[in-house]
């Protein structure tokens, strides 16, 4: 009986080890400005489960993130594992949010509510809301999107620009045209109305400036 013991614990022991690096554990981000590699995002994690829990311990990770990259700060919590089962090959996950503390503040609880990215410093984002159909960044406004039918949900900067300067450029054209115009009886230049009952809805003479878009 004791011997079997003994085989089953050595079989365990072995398992423990041959595997100690195909999961996941939660690391602790103790340095996030690389070195060797500024420009990698590797982070140097502590991993306590794995005894790596002092700096003479501990490994830098590549990130695991897609088309983006986001370093965590010191002292977040990410989820650190190993590529092939690799212990020279560490990677981690932003972020392991099952701590409250590493839950963005824009998120507000609901399914609705998507935060795409909130800085860890400032604590502001972009945040996609499915009830209002609309995207803030800044806490501010950015856009408001329109139904799944419309042939421009949104309008994007360059062409309302385009558009701001066409209907600014035909304005200054009508404005020109009302300054110049002439009475057939007189063959006079009469310009804008003068007359006071008339101003209130009589067209400016100034000129528009396209700069006020671009402010």
């Amino acid at each position: 009986m004791d011997n079997d013991y003994s085989l089953d614990s050595l079989i365990a022991q072995i398992v423990k080890e041959e595997t100690v690096y195909d999961k996941s554990y939660q690391g602790k981000v103790l340095l996030n400005i690389d070195p060797l590699r500024p420009k990698s995002g590797r982070v140097f994690c502590l991993v306590p489960d794995l005894g790596w829990d002092t700096p003479l311990t501990g490994a830098w990770c590549y990130p695991r993130q897609l088309h983006a990259i986001s370093v965590p700060k010191i002292g977040s919590l990410v989820e650190v594992s190993f590529l092939r089962g690799d212990r020279e090959w560490p990677v981690y996950r932003c972020k392991a949010q099952e701590s409250s503390d590493e839950i963005p503040s824009l998120y507000d609880g609901l399914p609705t509510t998507h935060v795409v990215f909130e800085s860890p410093l400032m604590k502001q984002g972009i945040v996609v809301d499915d009830l209002t159909g609309s995207v803030a960044i800044l806490n501010k406004l950015l856009l408001k999107l329109g139904s799944k039918t419309a042939t421009s949900p949104v309008v994007k900067g360059d062409q309302l620009l385009t558009f701001l300067g066409t209907l600014v450029t035909t304005i200054n054209a009508l404005i020109t045209k009302y300054n110049a115009h002439t009475h057939p009886e007189t063959g006079s230049t009469t310009g804008p109305t003068t007359n006071t009952a008339s101003a209130a809805t009589a067209p400016t003479s100034a000129l528009v400036s396209t700069s006020v878009f671009t402010k």
